[in-house]
């Protein structure tokens, strides 16, 4: 089995509607930005990747460089549903820390709806809680933050409201659980840099 993570473009027609059946089956409208949005439109520090297994794309991966820091923002990554439970989130989970590894990367960060949201389906509150136990389980640590939003832009079928949301994170050096949560400055410099480079506020 050879497993590979690869820029988006570089794959034939085909295999880059493959990657985007994956991506808009992955989450519902309120979540996402359209497909146009995340490929032809996405900025310049940011990086399509699909994650290719014997040649076939199962997943998608959208990451942003947080320049000029050496952050490295996750934005998507979504396994195709048919391909979950046999390890391939894993797989890619790895391809992804050795790639930010080679781009020079100390950490990668990422949010995930808050479990505790005010008025959420109680179904979706267990989804919620189990995407943080999985990257729990791949070395994420929860960061001590309060009243972080993601501000969703009224497009896309967005209500353009700021929701709740965690942070996590996870040390691109040898030692995933280095990400200093008990360091109030570095901690809120991970917000900082979230905040302006990749929200622009």
């Amino acid at each position: 089995m050879t497993d590979a993570l690869a820029p988006l473009e570089t794959l034939d027609t085909a295999g880059q509607e493959a990657v985007r059946a994956v991506y808009e089956a992955g989450f519902p409208p309120h979540q996402a930005s359209s497909w146009t949005s995340v490929t032809s439109e996405r900025t310049a520090d940011e990086e399509a990747l699909a994650f290719v297994v014997d040649g076939t794309p199962v997943a998608f991966v959208l990451v942003r460089s947080l320049v000029p820091t050496d952050r490295l923002f996750l934005r998507y990554l979504v396994v195709d549903e048919a391909r979950r439970g046999e390890g391939v989130g894993s797989r890619v989970w790895q391809h992804l820390v050795d790639h930010g590894r080679r781009l020079g990367a100390s950490v990668l960060v990422w949010d995930l709806e808050h479990p505790d949201e005010a008025g959420v389906d109680p179904a979706d509150t267990v989804l919620r809680r189990r995407r943080i136990t999985f990257y729990e389980r791949l070395g994420g640590v929860v960061l001590p933050v309060e009243d972080y939003t993601n501000p969703s832009l009224a497009e896309d079928g967005h209500d353009g409201a700021e929701h709740p949301m965690l942070l996590m994170a996870t040390s691109l050096g040898e030692d995933p659980s280095g990400v200093p949560t008990h360091d109030r400055a570095w901690v809120d410099g991970v917000v900082r840099d979230v905040d302006t480079h990749r929200w622009g506020r």
